[in-house]
């Protein structure tokens, strides 16, 4: 996935532990943890689905 570029390296391995109670982590807050901003979390669960466009621009916006 091409937004992965402009995210700091995440650590895969966080969402694969499974919860065993409620001291764990929900998953949104693992990925936070993990270092996903919390913008591109928002996007992707916005209704009308993520907004694609402006990731790609930002995304060719931070490679130049």
């Amino acid at each position: 996935m091409a937004v992965m570029s402009i995210l700091a390296p995440v650590d895969a391995e966080c969402m694969n532990i499974p919860r065993s109670g409620d001291d764990d982590p929900p998953i949104a807050m693992r990925l936070l943890a993990a270092g996903i901003p919390l913008s591109l979390l928002l996007d992707l669960m916005s209704p009308f689905g993520p907004d694609s466009e402006r990731i790609a621009a930002l995304e060719r916006a931070s490679s130049r």
